[in-house]
């Protein structure tokens, strides 16, 4: 009866863990899926970035100082919202690492460090693509100042 009682437990832990772990793993594809959404979005950014940049060059002797303004507050917020993406990838990595490791410490049956190894592996693309997404905004934004450079040079 002891041993019943015990298989019971265990069983009851293990199913715990188990529906734990799907919730990660939902969690890890959401991000994922969230990751993609934000490269379209860059890549959309950046056809703006070159929109915008062709227009700086069409409207630079006729508009002025206005149309650099106008660019720069647009370029501002979406600094902004990529920062803000960023912060919260960040979050949500760090989320999910206290998950892992809160799940690693409790069960340390082989049969669930398959999933915990499998979760990892989604976790490291994650953190690939989130350096990935840091790095383009980084280029952006230096795109962008190295523009904004060359319209304050005299004659330009």
């Amino acid at each position: 009866m002891r041993s019943h009682a015990l298989i019971k437990k265990l069983k009851g832990d293990l199913d715990k863990s188990v529906e734990k772990l799907h919730v990660t793993r939902r969690k890890l594809y959401d991000q994922y899926e969230t990751v993609e959404s934000l490269q379209k979005e860059k890549e959309e950014l950046l056809d703006k970035y070159a929109q915008l940049e062709q227009q700086l060059e069409e409207q630079s002797s006729a508009t002025g100082s206005q149309s650099v303004q106008s660019l720069t507050l647009t370029f501002e917020q979406e600094k902004r919202d990529m920062l803000a993406a960023l912060q919260n990838y960040r979050r949500q990595i760090a989320e999910q690492n206290q998950a892992i490791q809160q799940l690693e410490l409790q069960h340390t049956t082989t049969a669930n460090q398959g999933q915990v190894s499998e979760i990892k592996k989604e976790l490291e693309q994650t953190q690939n693509a989130l350096k990935h997404l840091t790095k383009e905004k980084n280029f952006i934004e230096s795109k962008y100042l190295q523009l904004v450079k060359e319209y304050d040079k005299p004659g330009g």
